[in-house]
């Protein structure tokens, strides 16, 4: 706090101090090359990278000489930059990735405007579990502004990048979580995660649909979900969620589970919490699509979906009929699933 106040005081005390017409040029070619690195990361693996790119191709190496001269010239490049910010407003997006945590607080505050860029979102998240207090304040503030206005467009490919992030993010709050639950509950950021689960080959969309799966508008979006994803795993999720009945996630707390308590080992898992989808499903109708999958996690699903249904006399027949279908499955656990269903129908009616 004492070196905030020292800052406001520095700041204020060159209050009249404009920037001089080589500043202003310079500041502007900065822009535009800032701009062109944020505008070219396209793909959420590439947002990270981003940052190393803008430092090293626009920040000159610090100087680890710290003497007296090094201070004055870091506040003295600290102010013109806080003044560039305030003077020319579309630095924001650029300076969001400022090495200097005073110079990102003066960039998130002067973000008002719609962006366009998917990396500046990714920023924006980023900053709401940045090392300084204000500049997370300051983070919140900036995404509570700008998010109303900014396209789902612009907002998913951030999203599909954060959320494989989030749970390890130490210091952001609560309000962090809260914020991404209801963006990604927004009708046109919803509707548009549903398409991207269906038509992305991407590693990291598990924890969209499970982050999708916490709002009610996923749920007349899941048959479409298990009938055109291209991701086997998507479609076998969305199946275990139709057949359930029961829409799951996962919480950012872990429990731990004692596999030997006398020896001290244990392993943390993951808790989950659930809620009942809102649709009716035609259940015979998607297990006899499930069966001729081509991938075997969907027929895996599909035969555990039986196993659970196999006291339903009205069923009865039928499952039978589609359990046989799978006896000569080439994947030994779709083999196996079949003989414990088998196996167990014996039992239960000899």
């Amino acid at each position: 706090m004492v070196l905030r106040r020292l800052w406001a005081r520095l700041v204020a005390s060159d209050a009249a101090r404009a920037l001089s017409s080589s500043d202003v040029e310079g500041y502007k070619r900065l822009l535009n090359e800032g701009t062109r690195i944020i505008q070219a990361a396209s793909r959420p693996d590439q947002f990270e990278a981003t940052y190393c790119a803008l430092r090293d191709t626009l920040w000159s190496p610090p100087d680890w000489d710290y003497d007296e001269q090094y201070y004055a010239s870091r506040t003295l490049r600290r102010k013109k930059n806080v003044k560039a910010v305030e003077q020319i407003p579309s630095l924001a997006e650029v300076f969001l990735f400022h090495q200097d945590g005073y110079v990102r607080e003066a960039a998130l505050q002067q973000l008002d405007t719609p962006l366009t860029a998917p990396a500046s979102i990714y920023a924006l998240f980023w900053r709401t579990n940045d090392w300084v207090p204000e500049v997370r304040e300051a983070a919140h503030e900036a995404l509570a502004r700008v998010l109303p206005q900014t396209s789902a467009d612009v907002i998913v490919p951030a999203l599909k990048a954060a959320l494989p992030r989030i749970a390890s993010w130490g210091r952001w709050s609560q309000a962090g979580p809260e914020m991404i639950t209801a963006l990604a509950q927004r009708d046109d950021v919803a509707s548009a995660l549903v398409d991207d689960i269906i038509q992305s080959e991407g590693a990291a969309l598990t924890v969209v649909f499970r982050e999708l799966c916490k709002t009610p508008k996923v749920d007349p979006q899941l048959e479409r979900i298990f009938r055109t994803a291209h991701q086997p795993h998507i479609r076998a999720m969305a199946l275990q969620t139709l057949l359930s009945g029961k829409a799951r996630w996962p919480l950012l707390q872990r429990r731990k589970v004692w596999i030997d308590k006398p020896s001290g080992r244990s392993r943390m898992e993951l808790q989950f919490q659930s809620r009942d989808i809102t649709v009716d499903t035609d259940v015979l109708g998607l297990l006899q699509r499930a069966v001729t999958d081509r991938a075997s996690i969907v027929r895996k699903h599909a035969l555990d979906g039986m196993i659970a249904l196999r006291h339903d006399r009205e069923m009865a027949h039928t499952l039978d009929a589609l359990v046989a279908e799978l006896e000569d499955d080439p994947n030994s656990g779709v083999r196996s699933r079949v003989a414990f269903f088998q196996r167990k129908r014996r039992e239960e009616n000899p």
